[in-house]
């Protein structure tokens, strides 16, 4: 919607700067008072420069967004252009008559049988300008009408029974978004109609487990009593035993046309996988720089899906509510500069998701309102180096969530209003050294929070206003200097303290300073 309204902004004020500078012009060309006190160019003086600039801006930007025009409206830009030209032709023939910027009229007879001839050669030649532009728009129809049309085969192709026509529409599909038959943004658009149909394939219900046998009719039926009788309901479920083979091959296709450097590259375009089922798929070394990448409520429940050495590059990629209940999903190695990388609202149950080595450089990446509850989320030697990371309200109430090693230069990290109620949170060996990362009102009741061997020199790590009321802090090993601080300011509840390496006073560089710190309700007290 703000891309349309942007592009229509742009298309309004153009023809605003069209209308300001044609009505400029026409006024000072028509002023008789600086036609009649000289012969020289009126357009000197600054009101003229500047009409005809305006005329000349907004008609070049028109030119530019044609395909967004109606054929009345791009005839009128080329005669508006065609005009502008013979004006400035003009003058120029002017110029060579009489070695001074002039718009006179010559005097000679023969010379004004020539600048007639002249005007009429100009005129013939603004009509073919305009036969030029209603042929290249019927053109241009005609190939939109055909492209369509193949786009409708190939899409019927693909949702046939049969295995093989469902593989002939897929490869017609990819032959369509890389054939070169349009330039600009309307190559960019009809590539990305091809893609919309490959995804929406995706899209499609799908049963994995269904997928090992060749039963392609499954038949359910089902009968109650009620007070008319008895009823019974007949139900006819059609599945697809090549859908496997079918989804695999346009996984593949979309994972090689995002690498670095594909002959024809997919990676400034967009890709709609909601709701969609993944039980494998490889976009290893992927690049995505679109405006869009949507894994929102999608479901990976097994195999792997490999986003290793992928690069996420602006525009937003989004995994809110998806649900992992199996497999691996791997983003090892992955980098995130820029945009938005969000899962909000995930769930993560079962199998691996690894974001190993990776590193979020710029952007924000969400996992706000998440939930935790079996899988093994590993985050091993990622570097934290200026992206926005944020964990607020999410439960981690099972599995393990592991930072070894991992590396906070500079950023924020907000795992603010956080339930820890089970399974392990590992930051065994972090570095915090620039980053804030914060703790505030989190609540910890049952899980294994860990930092040993952690260091902190820069930076902080805040702790305000947390419950300590079960399963175990652990900050054994841990080391710091400043400026960095580690603060534990009041607490909200300190039945089940924090393990730490110091005894009843803290070292200069945890807040507050005596330990323990007092909870405000006592201190009130």
């Amino acid at each position: 919607m703000k891309i349309r309204m942007r592009r229509w902004f742009r298309v309004y004020l153009s023809w605003a700067l069209v209308g300001f500078g044609s009505i400029g012009a026409l006024v000072i060309w028509l002023d008789t008072s600086m036609l009649t006190s000289a012969r020289t160019f009126p357009f000197w003086s600054w009101p003229g420069w500047l009409s005809l600039a305006l005329l000349t801006i907004g008609l070049a930007s028109l030119a530019m967004r044609r395909r967004h025009l109606s054929l009345l409206a791009s005839v009128i830009v080329v005669i508006l252009l065609a005009f502008l030209v013979t004006s400035l032709a003009w003058v120029f023939i002017g110029f060579a008559l009489y070695g001074e910027w002039t718009t006179a009229l010559p005097t000679s007879e023969t010379t004004r049988a020539d600048a007639t001839r002249l005007v009429l050669t100009i005129t013939a030649g603004i009509g073919a300008a305009v036969a030029l532009v209603v042929a290249y728009r019927r053109q241009g129809d005609l190939e939109e009408g055909r492209f369509l049309e193949r786009l409708a085969t190939a899409a019927r192709q693909i949702g046939d029974r049969e295995p093989i026509v469902q593989f002939s529409g897929i490869y017609a599909l990819v032959a369509l978004a890389d054939e070169p038959t349009a330039t600009g943004a309307r190559q960019f658009a009809r590539s990305q109609q091809c893609v919309n149909v490959l995804c929406a394939y995706l899209r499609l219900p799908y049963a994995p487990a269904t997928q090992e046998s060749f039963v392609d009719e499954i038949v359910h039926k089902q009968t109650w009593v009620n007070a008319r009788g008895q009823t019974e309901e007949t139900r006819t479920y059609r599945t697809r035993p090549s859908d496997k083979e079918v989804r695999s091959t346009i996984l593949r296709i979309i994972g090689e046309h995002l690498q670095p450097y594909a002959s024809s590259s997919w990676s400034n375009l967009s890709f709609d996988f909601r709701g969609a089922e993944f039980d494998g798929g490889d976009f290893g070394r992927a690049v995505f720089n679109g405006a869009l990448t949507d894994f929102s409520g999608g479901h990976f429940s097994g195999g792997t899906v490999d986003f290793s050495h992928a690069r996420f590059a602006g525009g937003v990629v989004d995994f809110s509510g998806a649900r992992f209940s199996g497999g691996t999903v791997s983003f090892s190695h992955a980098r995130f500069a820029g945009g938005v990388v969000d899962f909000s609202g995930a769930h993560f149950s079962h199998g691996t998701v690894k974001f190993d080595n990776a590193q979020f450089s710029r952007g924000e990446v969400r996992f706000d309102w998440a939930k935790f509850a079996g899988s093994d989320v590993t985050f091993m030697g990622a570097s934290f180096s200026g992206s926005a990371v944020s964990f607020l309200f999410s439960e981690f109430t099972g599995g393990s969530v592991s930072f070894w090693v991992s590396r906070f230069t500079r950023g924020t990290i907000d795992l603010g209003s956080t339930w820890f109620s089970g399974g392990t949170v590992d930051f065994h060996d972090a570095r915090f050294s620039g980053s804030t990362v914060t703790f505030q009102l989190s609540h910890f009741q049952g899980a294994d929070v860990v930092f040993a061997k952690a260091t902190l020199s820069r930076g902080t790590v805040d702790f305000t206003n947390a419950r300590f009321a079960g399963g175990r802090v652990d900050f054994d090993g841990f080391d710091g200097t400043a400026p960095g601080e580690l603060i534990f300011r009041d607490p909200k509840s300190w039945d089940v303290p924090p393990i730490v390496p110091w005894g009843l006073t803290a070292p200069r560089w945890v807040r507050p300073t005596s330990w323990p710190p007092v909870i405000p309700s006592e201190a009130q007290e």
